[in-house]
């Protein structure tokens, strides 16, 4: 394949790669290390091949491939699970009441896997940082690196840490009509109110992101939800009650999905009482009133999705809706719009108002 063709599909692709390499390990760092060697080598494997009649699921087969060799080299080992309580009491807390304690257990519990094997490992099983950094195969300085950002999390959400340069301060918040927006750093944060809706969907069988999705069912999806939506805004007249003017792709809280049905599914919002003609392989889903955090980056290049799409995870993984008096809400789910050039990287996450006995 000549370069020019296989830059053009990477180019496409890369924002897919990184989302199936964060799917898959749930951290950013180790997401970009991981979407640099799929992309690598799927740059080799295109300059060699030519006539490939599906790039999507040739992407796809050859990140299968990477993550399985990622597995194979990461060293494995075992943590204390935070859902044992018998293997819970045996850490040893000193001077913590019953509340405490649990609350401890919660916050450590979410942190991501490398942030939980290394507080592990440092705290409770005594083992020294470049013994860590050897068991994981992680340089020291990384190591260290996720022990500091692991103390400060856990500090934050404990309430135990002063005011200090590191919190967020220069927020500008105001109010529009039903809006709320936030500015922190180059990510705009709006507070969004969406009505009760349904979702029209395509679910899949196993997918978690892009890739599996597109092996599953194709890529034609998109391009037919994008039609569609087209024509289910200029039918309705209320332009609030359209929503978004363009397709979502979402990841579905556990009541959601059906028996072997996907994580991952794409589809349309619409009126609650919209009526629309249910075609095969398509399904809806009501969702009650909710309100959502929108984290919106900054216009990008082509060649900068990754970039975008990074600043937008550690946005939201660094960001506690707290501070506007919410809580994220795990029962609503997770909306990501497409990626575009001239408006930035875009997801909503859902949030609840914080409740008050948990303050």
């Amino acid at each position: 394949m000549e370069k020019r063709y296989a830059d053009k599909i990477i180019v496409e692709f890369m924002e897919k790669i990184y989302g199936f390499a964060f799917s898959k390990t749930k951290n950013i760092d180790v997401a970009e290390d991981l979407a640099s060697k799929i992309i690598y080598d799927v740059y080799k494997q295109l300059l060699k091949k030519d006539n490939i009649q599906n790039p999507a699921g040739y992407v796809y087969k050859i990140s299968k491939n990477v993550y399985a060799k990622y597995l194979k080299d990461e060293k494995q080992i075992e943590y204390i699970s935070f859902d044992n309580k018998n293997q819970f009491k045996k850490l040893n807390y000193e001077h913590t009441e019953k509340k405490f304690h649990l609350k401890i257990r919660s916050e450590i519990s979410k942190l991501n896997e490398y942030q939980r094997k290394i507080i592990m490992m440092y705290f409770y099983q005594h083992i020294k940082q470049k013994e860590i950094a050897q068991s994981l195969n992680l340089p020291i300085g990384t190591v260290k690196w996720h022990l500091k950002e692991a103390k400060k999390i856990l500090k934050e959400r404990l309430n135990m840490r002063k005011k200090n340069s590191n919190s967020i301060q220069t927020q500008v918040f105001r109010k529009d009509n039903s809006k709320q927006v936030l500015h922190t750093s180059n990510i705009l944060i709006t507070l969004i109110k969406k009505p009760a809706r349904k979702i029209l969907i395509y679910r899949g069988k196993q997918a978690e992101e892009y890739f599996s999705y597109c092996e599953e069912l194709g890529c034609d999806i998109w391009a037919y939800l994008k039609e569609l939506s087209k024509k289910v805004n200029l039918s309705i007249n209320n332009a609030q009650e359209s929503l978004f003017n363009e397709p979502i792709c979402l990841w579905l809280p556990e009541k959601y999905i059906k028996p072997n049905t996907s994580l991952y599914v794409q589809g349309i919002e619409l009126p609650l009482n919209y009526d629309i003609e249910i075609l095969e392989g398509q399904d809806t889903i009501n969702l009650p009133p909710a309100i959502y955090l929108m984290f919106q980056g900054e216009t990008f290049q082509e060649t900068d999705f990754g970039k975008a799409i990074k600043a937008i995870w550690r946005s939201i993984n660094n960001y506690h809706p707290s501070l506007l008096g919410y809580e994220w809400d795990l029962d609503n789910p997770r909306i990501q719009l497409e990626p575009i050039c001239d408006r930035g990287y875009i997801e909503l996450v859902s949030v609840k108002l914080l409740n008050k006995n948990e303050k």
